[in-house]
Protein backbone atom coordinates (compact mmCIF):
# COMPACT_ATOMS: atom_id res chain seq x y z
CA UNK A 1 0.00 0.00 0.00
CA UNK A 2 2.48 2.63 1.07
CA UNK A 3 4.62 1.97 -2.31
CA UNK A 4 2.13 2.71 -4.23
CA UNK A 5 1.00 5.71 -2.92
CA UNK A 6 -1.96 4.54 -0.34
CA UNK A 7 0.16 5.86 2.96
CA UNK A 8 -3.09 6.91 4.67
CA UNK A 9 -4.01 2.71 4.74
CA UNK A 10 -0.64 1.46 5.30
CA UNK A 11 -0.67 3.97 8.53
CA UNK A 12 -3.87 2.03 9.70
CA UNK A 13 -2.86 -1.31 8.73
CA UNK A 14 0.59 -0.97 10.28
CA UNK A 15 -0.53 1.21 13.64
CA UNK A 16 -3.11 -1.67 14.11
CA UNK A 17 -0.46 -4.41 13.57
CA UNK A 18 1.62 -2.67 16.22
CA UNK A 19 -0.94 -2.98 18.98
CA UNK A 20 -2.38 -6.17 17.75
CA UNK A 21 0.50 -8.37 17.87
CA UNK A 22 3.05 -6.51 19.56
CA UNK A 23 5.41 -9.58 19.86
CA UNK A 24 4.88 -10.05 16.17
CA UNK A 25 8.72 -10.50 14.73
CA UNK A 26 7.67 -7.66 12.45
CA UNK A 27 6.60 -5.14 14.99
CA UNK A 28 9.24 -3.26 15.56
CA UNK A 29 9.55 -2.73 11.87
CA UNK A 30 6.12 -1.61 11.19
CA UNK A 31 6.39 1.23 14.26
CA UNK A 32 9.50 2.53 12.70
CA UNK A 33 7.66 3.38 9.35
CA UNK A 34 4.95 4.47 11.66
CA UNK A 35 7.30 7.08 13.10
CA UNK A 36 9.07 7.86 10.32
CA UNK A 37 5.73 8.22 8.29
CA UNK A 38 5.46 10.86 10.62
CA UNK A 39 8.70 12.64 10.68
CA UNK A 40 7.70 13.41 6.82
CA UNK A 41 5.08 15.22 7.50
CA UNK A 42 5.74 18.63 8.54
CA UNK A 43 6.58 20.12 11.84
CA UNK A 44 2.50 19.51 13.19
CA UNK A 45 3.43 16.23 13.29
CA UNK A 46 6.59 16.39 14.91
CA UNK A 47 5.68 15.27 18.25
CA UNK A 48 3.92 12.37 17.28
CA UNK A 49 7.55 11.11 15.08
CA UNK A 50 8.77 11.54 18.78
CA UNK A 51 6.47 9.41 20.40
CA UNK A 52 6.62 6.46 17.98
CA UNK A 53 9.90 6.32 18.09
CA UNK A 54 10.30 6.73 22.10
CA UNK A 55 7.76 3.91 21.74
CA UNK A 56 9.61 1.42 19.36
CA UNK A 57 12.84 1.89 21.96
CA UNK A 58 10.60 1.58 24.70
CA UNK A 59 8.67 -1.45 23.53
CA UNK A 60 11.55 -3.25 21.69
CA UNK A 61 14.75 -2.60 23.36
CA UNK A 62 16.19 -5.47 22.09
CA UNK A 63 15.28 -4.92 18.71
CA UNK A 64 18.17 -3.68 16.40
CA UNK A 65 16.19 -0.58 15.46
CA UNK A 66 15.79 0.70 19.17
CA UNK A 67 18.95 2.61 19.24
CA UNK A 68 18.20 4.55 15.98
CA UNK A 69 14.76 5.26 17.09
CA UNK A 70 15.95 6.75 20.47
CA UNK A 71 18.56 9.22 18.16
CA UNK A 72 15.28 9.54 15.97
CA UNK A 73 13.45 10.58 18.60
CA UNK A 74 16.22 13.11 19.87
CA UNK A 75 16.31 14.54 16.26
CA UNK A 76 12.73 15.18 16.48
CA UNK A 77 12.79 16.75 19.56
CA UNK A 78 15.49 19.50 18.50
CA UNK A 79 13.29 19.85 15.37
CA UNK A 80 10.35 21.22 17.52
CA UNK A 81 12.46 22.55 19.30
CA UNK A 82 12.27 20.95 22.71
CA UNK A 83 15.65 20.71 24.12
CA UNK A 84 14.83 19.09 27.81
CA UNK A 85 13.35 16.19 25.61
CA UNK A 86 16.11 16.24 23.43
CA UNK A 87 18.64 15.89 26.38
CA UNK A 88 16.05 13.18 27.76
CA UNK A 89 16.35 11.22 24.86
CA UNK A 90 20.53 11.48 24.01
CA UNK A 91 21.42 11.08 27.44
CA UNK A 92 19.80 7.45 27.23
CA UNK A 93 22.35 6.44 24.72
CA UNK A 94 24.77 7.76 26.15
CA UNK A 95 24.06 6.01 29.19
CA UNK A 96 22.79 2.98 27.13
CA UNK A 97 26.50 0.28 27.34
CA UNK A 98 24.72 -1.19 24.24
CA UNK A 99 25.20 2.30 22.13
CA UNK A 100 29.09 2.29 20.75
CA UNK A 101 31.08 3.46 18.33
CA UNK A 102 29.75 6.01 15.77
CA UNK A 103 26.24 5.86 17.47
CA UNK A 104 27.74 7.17 20.76
CA UNK A 105 29.65 9.49 18.94
CA UNK A 106 26.37 10.85 17.30
CA UNK A 107 24.35 10.76 20.80
CA UNK A 108 27.11 12.47 22.07
CA UNK A 109 27.07 15.45 19.61
CA UNK A 110 23.62 15.56 20.22
CA UNK A 111 23.48 15.96 23.86
CA UNK A 112 26.32 18.68 23.00
CA UNK A 113 24.16 20.36 20.48
CA UNK A 114 20.72 20.50 22.73
CA UNK A 115 22.94 21.56 26.00
CA UNK A 116 24.08 24.70 24.07
CA UNK A 117 20.90 25.64 22.53
CA UNK A 118 19.15 24.99 25.89
CA UNK A 119 21.86 27.23 27.68
CA UNK A 120 20.48 30.35 25.54
CA UNK A 121 17.09 29.79 26.63
CA UNK A 122 18.53 29.96 30.89
CA UNK A 123 19.31 32.50 33.50
CA UNK A 124 22.56 29.62 34.35
CA UNK A 125 23.77 29.16 30.52
CA UNK A 126 27.20 29.62 31.91
CA UNK A 127 26.92 26.36 33.68
CA UNK A 128 25.07 24.48 30.83
CA UNK A 129 28.02 25.45 28.37
CA UNK A 130 30.40 23.68 30.97
CA UNK A 131 28.23 20.64 30.65
CA UNK A 132 28.48 20.97 26.81
CA UNK A 133 32.24 22.06 26.71
CA UNK A 134 32.98 18.79 28.89
CA UNK A 135 30.86 16.46 26.14
CA UNK A 136 32.86 17.85 23.43
CA UNK A 137 36.40 17.04 24.75
CA UNK A 138 34.62 13.42 25.49
CA UNK A 139 34.19 13.11 21.66
CA UNK A 140 38.08 14.72 21.68
CA UNK A 141 39.11 12.38 23.51
CA UNK A 142 37.68 9.48 21.94
CA UNK A 143 38.20 9.92 19.02
CA UNK A 144 41.96 11.34 18.12
CA UNK A 145 43.00 11.78 14.99
CA UNK A 146 39.62 11.86 13.03
CA UNK A 147 37.26 13.81 11.57
CA UNK A 148 34.94 13.54 14.78
CA UNK A 149 37.69 15.34 16.56
CA UNK A 150 37.92 18.17 14.01
CA UNK A 151 34.65 18.47 14.29
CA UNK A 152 34.34 18.56 17.82
CA UNK A 153 36.71 21.33 18.15
CA UNK A 154 34.63 23.39 16.00
CA UNK A 155 32.02 22.57 18.50
CA UNK A 156 33.89 23.70 21.31
CA UNK A 157 34.43 26.97 19.34
CA UNK A 158 31.02 27.68 19.47
CA UNK A 159 30.75 26.99 22.34
CA UNK A 160 33.29 29.01 24.09
CA UNK A 161 31.93 31.65 22.02
CA UNK A 162 28.75 31.80 23.47
CA UNK A 163 30.07 32.10 27.05
CA UNK A 164 32.17 35.27 26.00
CA UNK A 165 28.94 36.76 25.78
CA UNK A 166 28.69 37.07 29.34
CA UNK A 167 32.71 36.89 30.06
CA UNK A 168 34.65 38.15 26.79
CA UNK A 169 37.53 36.29 28.47
CA UNK A 170 36.43 33.22 26.33
CA UNK A 171 37.27 35.07 22.66
CA UNK A 172 40.55 33.65 23.45
CA UNK A 173 39.36 30.55 23.56
CA UNK A 174 36.88 30.29 21.17
CA UNK A 175 39.98 31.61 18.88
CA UNK A 176 42.07 29.06 19.81
CA UNK A 177 39.31 25.75 19.37
CA UNK A 178 38.56 27.07 16.08
CA UNK A 179 41.75 27.64 14.72
CA UNK A 180 42.76 23.68 15.99
CA UNK A 181 39.74 22.63 14.06
CA UNK A 182 40.95 24.30 10.66
CA UNK A 183 44.45 23.11 11.22
CA UNK A 184 43.43 20.06 11.34
CA UNK A 185 44.49 17.52 8.54
CA UNK A 186 41.55 15.53 8.98
CA UNK A 187 38.95 17.97 8.93
CA UNK A 188 36.51 17.85 6.62
CA UNK A 189 34.92 20.71 4.17
CA UNK A 190 32.08 21.31 6.41
CA UNK A 191 33.85 20.83 9.71
CA UNK A 192 36.53 23.13 8.23
CA UNK A 193 34.51 25.67 6.81
CA UNK A 194 32.48 26.54 9.61
CA UNK A 195 35.46 26.88 12.23
CA UNK A 196 36.57 29.66 9.21
CA UNK A 197 33.39 30.85 9.85
CA UNK A 198 34.14 30.63 13.64
CA UNK A 199 37.04 32.29 13.40
CA UNK A 200 35.69 34.91 11.35
CA UNK A 201 33.10 35.71 14.03
CA UNK A 202 36.00 36.15 16.62
CA UNK A 203 38.04 38.26 14.80
CA UNK A 204 35.21 40.47 14.40
CA UNK A 205 34.27 41.58 17.79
Amino acid sequence: LARSGNETNALSLLTNLVSTFPTNEFAPLAQWWVADYYSRQGDAFLVKAEQSYTLLSQTWPDSELALQARMMAGRMAMSRPDTLNAIEHFTNLTLNPKCTGEMRVQALAGYGSALMRRAAEETNRLSLLEDALGVFKQIRQDNPGTEREAQAWGETGKCYLQMAACDPGYYSNALQAFQTATQSPVAGIAARSEARVGLAQVLEL
